[in-house]
């Protein structure tokens, strides 16, 4: 088979949502949400693919009676990166995906990938390209969620047009108190790791990085496909 031409799809089932993407020797398309991987299903066709997965085995089934003959992430793989993790198989696929493709888009640079999905999730990988681990923390809709689960009388609030410092309402409030205190949070935490790596490479990726890009005060990289890319390369290394 001519590799130039071999076609990969990659599937990152979350806790909240299907992301997918095919690649060739770059990427041809990528995409959210179960309707949508159906309809580029039957428009696209590729050679291998993976699977990874952190939501319960129900929805992974699904996913995989529509891909019946992916790869599924598992423990025994060939992963192209190496992992100094101290619990390995209890790392989340998506952060393992995460430091993969940091490794490798890095160049032997110390490296920092935030993904802010339904978790914050700092993870590190050093300038020898090993991966070391990093943090996890609750992520913006689960800050907004324990806030009404744990209180009487403070309301849901999951959609906003605006946000400012002070709020003037219980809403606003809420609003600059949530993400506020994230966006100080990720500049916080990025402010110690630069304390102990001057030349980090920083990677912006999540389904909610879009509230925190303009927020960072360092250079980064938004990458809305790096958990993608790096199933891509264990995908690569496997077959």
């Amino acid at each position: 088979m001519n590799l130039s031409t071999t076609t990969y799809l990659a599937v990152d089932l979350g806790n909240t949502e299907v992301k997918y993407a095919f690649y060739q020797q770059a990427l041809v398309l990528s995409g959210r949400g179960l309707d949508a991987m159906q309809k580029d299903l039957k428009k696209h066709q590729y050679q291998h693919a993976i699977v990874a997965s952190v939501a319960d085995i129900t929805r992974l089934e699904q996913i995989i009676q529509l891909v019946p003959n992916a790869l599924v992430l598992a423990a025994g793989l060939n992963i192209p990166i190496k992992n100094n993790y101290a619990t390995p198989n209890t790392l989340g696929q998506d952060r393992l995906a995460n430091a993969v493709a940091l490794a490798h888009l890095s160049a032997g640079k110390a490296a920092l990938s935030i993904d802010c999905g339904t978790c914050l999730k700092f993870d590190f990988v050093d300038e020898n390209g090993h991966y070391l681990g990093g943090s996890i923390a609750p992520g913006l809709h689960m800050r907004f969620k324990a806030l009404n689960s744990f209180t009487a009388n403070l309301p849901l609030t999951e959609s906003w047009e605006t946000e400012n410092l002070i709020g003037t309402d219980t809403k606003s409030s809420l609003v600059s108190g949530v993400l506020n205190g994230m966006r100080s949070e990720i500049n916080e935490t990025i402010a110690r790791y630069l304390q102990h790596n001057e030349n980090l490479t920083i990677y912006l990726t999540g389904g909610d990085a879009s509230h925190f890009e303009n927020a960072i005060k360092y250079p980064i990289f938004a990458d809305s496909n790096l958990t993608l890319f790096g199933l891509k390369l264990i995908l690569e290394a496997n077959v």
